[in-house]
C-alpha cells in the first residue's frame, strides 16, 4: 500500500480485519471483531500511524501528515490481534506502507534571464557555460 505525503491526518486509511474459528463455532457469531482485539507491534523506530475503530471495524490510518523528504519512506507496520481470552495470533499481519513523494518543490532556475556570448563557427557540443 501507499500513501501521498501531505494527506491531512486521518485521509489514508486501512481496513484491518481477523476472525477466530473458535468463536464462530462456539458463540454462533461470525468470529470477527468484537470478540478481538487489534494492536500495533512496538517499534523501536515511531511510525505516524494509529489503529482505530468503530462499532465493529478496526483502521490504520495516519495519526498525523507525513513528509516524505523529513520522515522515512517506507514502513513497515505489524498488527497483533488478540482474542477475549489473551490468545494471540501466531502469525501477525505485517503492512509495508510505502510514502509517495509529492513534488511540492519542483525544479527552478536562479535567475529567469541568461545571456550567453556565441561566437562565429563555434564547433557543435562545445562547453559554454554551467547553469545553476
Amino acid at each position: 500500500r501507499s500513501v501521498l505525503e501531505n494527506v491531512p491526518s486521518g485521509t489514508f486509511r486501512i481496513e484491518v480485519s481477523a476472525w477466530d474459528d473458535d468463536i464462530a463455532r462456539t458463540q454462533n457469531h461470525f468470529g470477527y471483531q468484537e470478540h478481538l482485539t487489534f494492536a500495533l507491534k512496538e517499534q523501536s523506530i515511531p511510525f505516524p500511524f494509529r489503529l482505530s475503530h468503530n462499532d465493529s471495524s478496526y483502521y490504520l490510518t495516519n495519526e498525523r501528515v507525513i513528509d516524505y523528504e523529513k520522515d522515512r519512506c517506507r514502513y513497515s507496520v505489524i498488527v497483533m490481534v488478540t482474542d477475549a481470552e489473551g490468545r494471540t495470533s501466531e502469525e501477525p499481519l505485517t503492512l509495508m506502507i510505502t510514502v509517495k513523494d509529492q513534488n511540492e518543490h519542483p525544479p527552478r532556475f536562479d535567475t529567469d534571464t541568461l545571456n550567453f556570448t556565441l561566437r562565429e563557427n563555434t564547433l557543435m557540443e562545445v562547453y559554454l557555460r554551467t547553469v545553476d
